[in-house]
């Protein structure tokens, strides 16, 4: 009696252990799945907030942009505006040239027999972002120097814009002028003192040529990287008219060639500096534009990635509080 008394009492106790146990794994089980939904939920709360950002970095472009194309249309109309004023000036300039062959030439107008000392002027941008605004025009500029820095005796940089400043100093190529800010304002009364400044280097020997390096406007999409060499001043010559073809009148100028070229050629000088600065300010804008539109693009993009991938774990996550609700029913039947 006693034993089997004692038999029931083990039989009962492993019952019980093997109770516990089951009940013991399903609880773990369950905090595991607790654990992994709320990870879930996590994520999602993650990436909502992620997109909810990126919708907002998307909104703050937009703007930019809209920005962005009303300066680069300001800066277009400027441009329009000037490239037939100085084409009609070179035209000028260099018919009066002509007629002052048997005449000394004004200062401006005299190449120097042997250039042993070259200025470069570079124009880059203050900021970043705008594509390859900067990059190509001072990968060109590096490998010009590389080229044709050893054929002088001296090559100055003046620098106009941190980016250029920036990526000499990278290679360890000091500049000897810098400027920054100017671009902001900048007005034909500000290419006038440029102007005045380079002839007065340009007479008092400081240098022997005077060679701009900027991009030049063509589309929002395209710019071009130009060399123009700015003193001595080479304008169009007047060409001989060919035979049948379009007649091109002559001209009595008063008062006589010397004094108007003396009065013209600064102002020539002038307006040339101030349309290579609005070709490049128009690069530049032109450049942003189409960055920061690319950029906003990729947002777009990011942001629905980032929403199909939301919608997929918050997906999952309900799919799996499904399964855990009918696996408890099925336990209970």
């Amino acid at each position: 009696m006693f034993i089997k008394h004692l038999s029931s009492i083990l039989l009962t106790a492993g019952l019980c252990v093997t109770a516990g146990m089951l009940f013991g794994g399903c609880a773990g089980q369950k905090k595991e799945l607790e654990l992994e939904l709320a990870q879930e939920r996590a994520s999602i709360q993650d990436l909502q907030a992620e997109n909810e950002d990126l919708r907002v970095q998307l909104a703050q472009k937009d703007e930019v942009i809209a920005q962005e194309i009303a300066m680069l249309e300001d800066s277009r109309q400027a441009l329009m505006a000037a490239r037939p004023y100085a084409q009609h000036m070179s035209n000028l300039v260099g018919h009066l040239a002509t007629l002052e062959s048997d005449h000394p030439a004004h200062p401006l107008l005299q190449a120097r027999e042997s250039v042993k000392r070259v200025q470069l002027v570079v124009l880059t941008s203050d900021r970043g972002f705008c594509g390859g605004f900067n990059g190509t025009l001072l990968r060109q500029v590096w490998e010009w120097l590389k080229a044709n820095e050893a054929n002088y005796e001296a090559v100055t940089i003046q620098m106009i814009g941190r980016k250029g400043r920036d990526f000499l100093r990278a290679r360890q190529r000091e500049v000897e002028d810098f400027e920054t800010g100017i671009y902001e304002g900048f007005d034909y009364a500000a290419a006038r003192r440029r102007a005045l400044q380079l002839l007065s280097d340009y007479e008092s020997g400081s240098w022997d040529e005077c060679i701009f390096v900027y991009n030049r406007f063509k589309s929002a999409m395209v710019q071009d990287v130009v060399f123009q060499k700015v003193v001595p001043i080479t304008p169009d010559l007047a060409a001989e008219p060919e035979a049948g073809g379009e007649y091109v009148p002559d001209y009595i100028y008063e008062p006589t060639a010397p004094l108007l070229l003396g009065e013209l050629l600064p102002r020539y000088l002038t307006t040339d500096i101030y349309r290579i600065f609005l070709d490049s300010i128009a690069s530049e804008f032109g450049a942003r534009m189409v960055a920061m539109d690319a950029a906003s693009n990729n947002c777009s993009d990011m942001i629905d990635k980032l929403t199909l991938q939301g919608n997929r774990l918050r997906q999952a996550a309900i799919t799996n509080d499904l399964m855990d609700i009918v696996n408890g029913a099925e336990a209970l039947r």
